[in-house]
């Protein structure tokens, strides 16, 4: 949120202890939010990550100055400032990033980053106070800055701001502070985009499927792959799913274990030409269901149990039979058949005035993984169409069979 992305799936969401054991074990620096710190290009592979969300530009060489974060400093004012000093590990400075505090969103003050060497002010950037949130990692690029790796420099925080109107760091006795700098060899990632203090990369060279053989994916989806396979020898495939209980493989139509202690879907492949089909169905999710759905009509059937023996239910009870006099000798068969028939009608009449009126959706704007990217299109759109296609149904034959009875009533 506060790096004004809408939506990120990043996590695995059934927290498997293999999992996690592994990815902490890839990406064993993390910062005070328990994300990785850094990555490295054999880690991306093992996870198969093809897009990385960042606060700062991961193709830098990252430098901690001072890694404290725990205590508050004072605010950052006209009279009050911080200053932090460091050596370079490196010629050439091209960022910085350092914690911030914010009292107040509202606040219409200024702060003013310097790198200072002795008096001479070599760089500075500003940045509005609003633009920072509480705990923040803030990253300000520079344009290639030369430093000496022999001298000591001086990084001064200010600011425009006064006691009510202004913004923190945090640090130890003096603030957080990570310098960049140039890595010596080309990146490993591709950037995409840059908004709000936040980095797109992609990794090009993601690979959801490790096999040494040939293969074909003919079919991939959220809970089955199918794939066409050929090689000249026994071959292990790993296939970058965890592995959860529910997982089954299938070669030629034959069933095929699982190996139960890799963290995901690894099995044998038989020399030759094969066809592989991977699926996921849990028996343990079908019993609940079932459970779900006993529990719930054994529910409904003891509130109408209780409802036919209140004063309310005979109350009602009078009042429809002396609406509906004739409904007494009107099948139930009857009535549900109407019933189905203006449900029928009311989904019909509802397509029809959606292909008429043809409603239009803005699409969302995107920065990551959201609704629109995972399912094709945007999330107003399911909205209108649940509420908007239930409501119209239920009124729709609701009225349908009111008129039919009292048509049924009113007819000699």
């Amino acid at each position: 949120m506060m790096y004004s992305i809408p939506l990120v799936l990043s996590y695995d969401a059934l927290g498997i202890p293999s999992f996690e054991q592994l990815f902490r074990k890839e990406f064993p620096e993390r910062n005070i939010w328990g994300n990785p710190e850094k990555v490295s290009e054999s880690a991306l592979q093992t996870f198969d990550v093809k897009y990385i969300i960042s606060d700062y530009d991961l193709r830098l060489n990252r430098h901690e100055v001072n890694s404290h974060e725990a205590t508050l400093l004072p605010k950052l004012t006209k009279i009050n400032s911080d200053t932090i000093y460091f050596t370079p590990k490196q010629t050439v400075l091209k960022g910085i990033r350092f914690l911030t505090a914010n009292f107040n969103r509202a606040n219409t003050c200024t702060v003013t980053v310097s790198l200072l060497e002795g008096e001479s002010v070599l760089a500075s950037s500003e940045f509005p106070c609003a633009n920072a949130k509480d705990k923040m990692f803030y990253f300000l690029p520079l344009s290639d800055v030369a430093v000496d790796t022999h001298k000591k420099y001086s990084i001064v925080f200010s600011s425009t701001g006064d006691e009510l109107n202004s913004i923190a760091l945090w640090g130890s006795t003096l603030p957080y502070l990570d310098v960049f700098y140039q890595k010596p060899k080309d990146s490993f990632l591709n950037l995409i985009a840059i908004q709000n203090n936040s980095y797109l990369f992609s990794y090009p060279k993601e690979k959801n499927i490790d096999y040494p053989g040939s293969y074909r994916l003919l079919k991939h989806t959220s809970e089955e792959l199918q794939i066409e396979t050929d090689s000249t020898s026994k071959e292990r495939m790993l296939i970058k799913i965890t592995n959860f209980p529910g997982w089954h493989v299938t070669i030629d139509g034959l069933p095929q274990n699982l190996e139960k202690n890799s963290v995901f879907l690894t099995f044998q492949v038989p020399s030759g030409h094969h066809l592989v089909r991977v699926w996921y169905f849990s028996y343990a999710f079908l019993l609940g269901s079932i459970l779900s759905f006993v529990t719930g009509l054994v529910l409904v059937l003891i509130l109408l149990r209780t409802f036919r023996k209140s004063v309310w239910w005979s109350l009602r009870l009078r009042d429809w039979c002396t609406f509906a006099k004739k409904s007494e000798r009107i099948p139930p068969w009857e009535h549900a058949a109407i019933v189905l028939f203006g449900i029928t009608l009311g989904v019909l009449s509802y397509l029809l005035l959606l292909n008429f009126f043809r409603p239009h959706f803005v699409m969302p704007e995107t920065t990551a993984i959201n609704w629109y990217t995972a399912h094709g299109y945007p999330e107003q759109q399911d909205y209108f169409y649940f509420i908007s296609a239930i409501t119209y149904v239920i009124i729709f034959s609701s009225v349908f069979w009111l008129i039919w009875l009292w048509r049924k009533n009113t007819l000699p």
